[in-house]
C-alpha cells in the first residue's frame, strides 16, 4: 500500500468510531511522523477525536467516552 492509502484507511478507522490502540497509534503516527515513544496517550486520542465523525452510533459514543474516562 502507498502511504496516502494508509493514512486514508487508518483514519478511516478511526472516523468511524475504531477504539483500538492499534488504529489510532497507526493514524497519528502516519499524519504526525513520529515515532510511538514520541506521542502520548493524550496526543493520539486528541488528534483521533478531531478525524472522528460527529454521527457516531450510541454504542461508539459510550466506547469514546469510556476511553476519555481513562485518561482523567
Amino acid at each position: 500500500m502507498a502511504m496516502r492509502e494508509l493514512i486514508y484507511f487508518y483514519l478511516d478507522k478511526v472516523y468511524h468510531g475504531s477504539t483500538s490502540r492499534n488504529h489510532m497509534y497507526m493514524a497519528a503516527m502516519l499524519i504526525t511522523h513520529k515515532k510511538p515513544e514520541e506521542l502520548t496517550d493524550q496526543h493520539v486520542i486528541n488528534l483521533c477525536n478531531k478525524h472522528r465523525s460527529k454521527f457516531l452510533s450510541e454504542e461508539k459514543q459510550k466506547e469514546l467516552n469510556m476511553l476519555k474516562g481513562i485518561l482523567e
